[in-house]
Protein backbone atom coordinates (compact mmCIF):
# COMPACT_ATOMS: atom_id res chain seq x y z
CA UNK A 1 0.00 0.00 0.00
CA UNK A 2 0.95 3.60 -0.53
CA UNK A 3 2.33 5.18 2.63
CA UNK A 4 0.68 8.53 3.28
CA UNK A 5 3.56 10.17 5.11
CA UNK A 6 6.56 12.08 3.82
CA UNK A 7 7.32 15.39 2.17
CA UNK A 8 5.73 14.50 -1.15
CA UNK A 9 2.19 14.42 0.25
CA UNK A 10 -0.46 17.09 0.69
CA UNK A 11 -3.43 16.08 2.81
CA UNK A 12 -6.71 17.78 1.97
CA UNK A 13 -9.38 17.76 4.66
CA UNK A 14 -11.38 19.91 7.02
CA UNK A 15 -9.57 18.51 10.07
CA UNK A 16 -5.94 18.98 11.09
CA UNK A 17 -4.49 15.50 11.54
CA UNK A 18 -0.88 16.62 11.79
CA UNK A 19 0.29 15.08 8.53
CA UNK A 20 3.17 16.82 6.82
CA UNK A 21 1.67 20.25 6.20
CA UNK A 22 -1.31 22.15 7.53
CA UNK A 23 -4.30 21.00 5.48
CA UNK A 24 -6.73 23.36 3.86
CA UNK A 25 -10.26 23.23 2.55
CA UNK A 26 -9.60 22.54 -1.11
CA UNK A 27 -13.27 22.75 -2.04
CA UNK A 28 -13.11 26.51 -1.73
CA UNK A 29 -9.81 26.93 -3.58
CA UNK A 30 -8.76 27.29 -7.19
CA UNK A 31 -5.59 25.72 -8.55
CA UNK A 32 -4.02 29.20 -8.51
CA UNK A 33 -4.81 29.43 -4.78
CA UNK A 34 -3.27 25.99 -4.35
CA UNK A 35 0.04 27.17 -5.81
CA UNK A 36 -0.05 30.39 -3.76
CA UNK A 37 -0.63 28.35 -0.58
CA UNK A 38 2.36 26.14 -1.32
CA UNK A 39 4.52 29.20 -1.96
CA UNK A 40 3.48 30.82 1.33
CA UNK A 41 4.24 27.59 3.20
CA UNK A 42 7.69 27.44 1.62
CA UNK A 43 6.79 24.33 -0.36
CA UNK A 44 8.05 24.13 -3.91
CA UNK A 45 5.39 22.86 -6.28
CA UNK A 46 7.79 20.25 -7.66
CA UNK A 47 8.10 18.72 -4.17
CA UNK A 48 4.47 17.60 -4.24
CA UNK A 49 3.83 14.29 -5.98
CA UNK A 50 0.86 12.83 -4.09
CA UNK A 51 -2.37 14.50 -2.95
CA UNK A 52 -4.70 12.79 -0.51
CA UNK A 53 -8.37 13.65 -0.31
CA UNK A 54 -10.78 12.85 2.47
CA UNK A 55 -14.24 11.95 1.16
CA UNK A 56 -16.65 13.28 3.76
CA UNK A 57 -17.16 17.07 3.64
CA UNK A 58 -14.53 17.35 0.93
CA UNK A 59 -15.77 15.32 -2.06
CA UNK A 60 -19.29 15.04 -0.70
CA UNK A 61 -21.47 17.07 1.59
CA UNK A 62 -24.11 15.14 3.52
CA UNK A 63 -27.79 15.96 3.85
CA UNK A 64 -28.48 13.91 6.96
CA UNK A 65 -30.51 16.73 8.52
CA UNK A 66 -32.72 17.03 5.45
CA UNK A 67 -33.23 13.26 5.44
CA UNK A 68 -34.47 13.30 9.02
CA UNK A 69 -36.84 16.15 8.20
CA UNK A 70 -38.09 14.18 5.18
CA UNK A 71 -38.83 11.33 7.56
CA UNK A 72 -41.16 13.67 9.42
CA UNK A 73 -39.14 15.36 12.14
CA UNK A 74 -39.06 19.08 12.82
CA UNK A 75 -35.76 20.93 12.44
CA UNK A 76 -35.14 20.80 16.18
CA UNK A 77 -36.13 17.13 16.44
CA UNK A 78 -33.83 16.32 13.50
CA UNK A 79 -30.91 18.08 15.19
CA UNK A 80 -31.48 16.16 18.43
CA UNK A 81 -31.91 12.83 16.64
CA UNK A 82 -28.80 13.39 14.54
CA UNK A 83 -26.70 14.11 17.61
CA UNK A 84 -27.92 10.90 19.25
CA UNK A 85 -27.38 8.79 16.14
CA UNK A 86 -23.87 10.00 15.37
CA UNK A 87 -22.70 10.18 18.98
CA UNK A 88 -23.26 6.46 19.44
CA UNK A 89 -20.20 4.29 18.85
CA UNK A 90 -22.41 2.18 16.59
CA UNK A 91 -21.65 4.48 13.67
CA UNK A 92 -17.92 4.19 14.36
CA UNK A 93 -18.22 0.41 14.48
CA UNK A 94 -19.74 0.54 11.00
CA UNK A 95 -16.89 2.75 9.79
CA UNK A 96 -14.39 0.30 11.26
CA UNK A 97 -15.98 -2.57 9.37
CA UNK A 98 -16.74 -4.38 12.61
CA UNK A 99 -20.49 -4.57 12.00
CA UNK A 100 -22.74 -4.52 8.95
CA UNK A 101 -25.49 -1.98 8.39
CA UNK A 102 -28.02 -4.69 9.27
CA UNK A 103 -26.27 -5.25 12.59
CA UNK A 104 -26.10 -1.50 13.16
CA UNK A 105 -29.85 -1.17 12.67
CA UNK A 106 -30.42 -3.87 15.30
CA UNK A 107 -28.07 -2.17 17.76
CA UNK A 108 -29.70 1.21 17.28
CA UNK A 109 -33.07 -0.41 17.94
CA UNK A 110 -31.73 -1.64 21.29
CA UNK A 111 -29.81 1.52 22.20
CA UNK A 112 -32.29 4.11 20.92
CA UNK A 113 -35.69 2.37 20.83
CA UNK A 114 -37.46 5.72 20.41
CA UNK A 115 -35.67 6.06 17.06
CA UNK A 116 -35.99 2.43 15.96
CA UNK A 117 -37.94 3.12 12.76
CA UNK A 118 -36.00 6.29 12.03
CA UNK A 119 -32.54 4.73 12.26
CA UNK A 120 -33.61 1.71 10.22
CA UNK A 121 -34.91 3.98 7.45
CA UNK A 122 -31.95 6.34 7.64
CA UNK A 123 -29.29 3.62 7.39
CA UNK A 124 -31.23 1.75 4.70
CA UNK A 125 -31.25 4.76 2.34
CA UNK A 126 -27.59 5.76 1.91
CA UNK A 127 -28.31 6.94 -1.63
CA UNK A 128 -30.23 9.91 -0.20
CA UNK A 129 -27.32 11.12 1.89
CA UNK A 130 -24.43 12.44 -0.27
CA UNK A 131 -24.34 15.73 -2.15
CA UNK A 132 -21.55 15.74 -4.77
CA UNK A 133 -19.08 18.61 -4.68
CA UNK A 134 -18.56 18.59 -8.42
CA UNK A 135 -16.23 21.59 -8.37
CA UNK A 136 -13.76 19.59 -6.32
CA UNK A 137 -14.22 16.59 -8.60
CA UNK A 138 -13.23 18.78 -11.55
CA UNK A 139 -10.17 20.00 -9.69
CA UNK A 140 -9.16 16.39 -9.02
CA UNK A 141 -9.29 15.76 -12.76
CA UNK A 142 -7.13 18.85 -13.38
CA UNK A 143 -4.61 17.80 -10.74
CA UNK A 144 -4.41 14.33 -12.29
CA UNK A 145 -3.80 15.91 -15.71
CA UNK A 146 -1.03 18.00 -14.12
CA UNK A 147 0.73 14.79 -13.14
CA UNK A 148 -0.18 14.43 -9.46
CA UNK A 149 -1.08 11.07 -8.00
CA UNK A 150 -4.43 11.23 -6.24
CA UNK A 151 -5.40 9.07 -3.28
CA UNK A 152 -8.31 8.74 -0.87
CA UNK A 153 -8.14 8.27 2.88
CA UNK A 154 -11.44 8.29 4.72
CA UNK A 155 -13.63 6.84 7.44
CA UNK A 156 -16.50 4.89 5.89
CA UNK A 157 -18.48 1.69 6.23
CA UNK A 158 -18.26 -0.69 3.29
CA UNK A 159 -21.91 -0.43 2.32
CA UNK A 160 -22.05 3.36 2.43
CA UNK A 161 -18.72 3.83 0.65
CA UNK A 162 -19.73 1.50 -2.17
CA UNK A 163 -23.07 3.27 -2.55
CA UNK A 164 -21.66 6.79 -2.48
CA UNK A 165 -18.74 6.37 -4.89
CA UNK A 166 -20.16 3.87 -7.38
CA UNK A 167 -21.03 6.56 -9.94
CA UNK A 168 -18.59 9.23 -8.77
CA UNK A 169 -16.47 10.54 -11.63
CA UNK A 170 -13.53 11.30 -9.35
CA UNK A 171 -12.95 7.56 -8.87
CA UNK A 172 -11.60 7.49 -12.44
CA UNK A 173 -8.61 9.54 -11.26
CA UNK A 174 -7.84 7.77 -7.99
CA UNK A 175 -4.56 5.86 -7.80
CA UNK A 176 -5.33 4.15 -4.50
CA UNK A 177 -7.40 4.37 -1.36
CA UNK A 178 -7.36 3.57 2.32
CA UNK A 179 -10.83 3.35 3.85
CA UNK A 180 -11.38 2.60 7.51
CA UNK A 181 -13.58 -0.46 6.99
CA UNK A 182 -10.82 -2.20 5.04
CA UNK A 183 -8.26 -1.97 7.85
CA UNK A 184 -10.49 -1.75 10.93
CA UNK A 185 -8.63 1.48 11.72
CA UNK A 186 -10.16 4.95 11.66
CA UNK A 187 -8.93 8.51 11.47
CA UNK A 188 -7.26 9.97 13.45
CA UNK A 189 -5.47 6.79 14.56
CA UNK A 190 -1.85 7.32 13.34
CA UNK A 191 -1.70 3.70 12.19
CA UNK A 192 -4.00 4.43 9.26
CA UNK A 193 -1.46 6.84 7.72
CA UNK A 194 1.21 4.19 7.29
CA UNK A 195 -1.06 1.25 6.42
Amino acid sequence: RQSYTGKSVIWISYVVYGIVYNPFVFAAWTLKDFKIHLYKEGIRIEMIKNIIFDVGNVLFSYRWHEMLVEFGLTDEEAKTAGEKIFNQNIWLEMDLGNITTKEAIARYAERLPEYKELTAWFISHPEKMPVPRTRVWQQIKQLKEMGYKIYLLSNYSEELFSCHVKDAEFMNYIGGKVVSYELHIANPDPAIYTA
